[in-house]
């Protein structure tokens, strides 16, 4: 067996350029997508057993990147506490309207991603969640109180269940299922 160890020395053979790793997917092409805390998006490219830097994206906040989702059409979104980002890797470009949603003015601190079965994202904060409509290009804010959750709670745990509904989870432990169809809670 064979054992690689990569850290931020750049003399060392298996660089990375940023040791903290906050979340890891697998892209459409088979390649390991890495977010990282400064921000980078990176792709460990399985033949040659290196990360490449994808795209920088430290830019949407100071809190750098907290998690990666990619999805059905083979984008990636891309999650700060502060903001989102959308990433085409076939045209290596970035969605500009994604970037002037202004997620945290709404549902504050941004904590989770999921992806629903019609291709809208969600995502969980701590004011409340949000439903992103690719389509339209904008995005539907539900508070707390609406969600029927604990005033000073976060949502900090999104899933879709088997039914396709949405399975939200938060800091204080609570758990509901809100349906995703009729934006009720479940």
């Amino acid at each position: 067996a064979n054992l690689s160890v990569f850290n931020t020395d750049r003399n060392n053979k298996n660089w990375i350029p940023d040791s903290e790793i906050k979340d890891i997917a697998e892209g459409n092409d088979g390649n390991l997508l890495v977010a990282t805390s400064s921000g980078d998006l990176l792709k460990f490219d399985t033949r040659k057993e290196t990360f490449d830097l994808i795209k920088q994206v430290g830019s949407i906040g100071k809190s750098g990147l907290i998690r990666l989702l990619v999805s059905k059409h083979g984008s990636v979104w891309l999650l700060s506490k502060d903001g989102l980002i959308l990433y085409d890797p076939r045209f290596q470009s970035t969605e500009g309207w994604v970037m002037n949603l202004d997620l945290a003015g709404s549902i504050g601190s941004l904590y989770d991603i999921v992806e629903d079965d019609s291709g809208n994202l969600w995502v969980g904060g701590s004011l409340g969640l949000a439903k992103v409509l690719r389509d339209s290009k904008s995005f539907v804010p539900f508070d707390l109180e609406t969600l029927l959750l604990q005033k000073h709670c976060r949502i900090t745990a999104l899933q879709i269940n088997g039914e396709g509904n949405l399975t939200i989870g938060t800091d204080t432990g609570q758990l509901l299922t809100w349906d995703v169809d009729t934006s009720t809670p479940l």
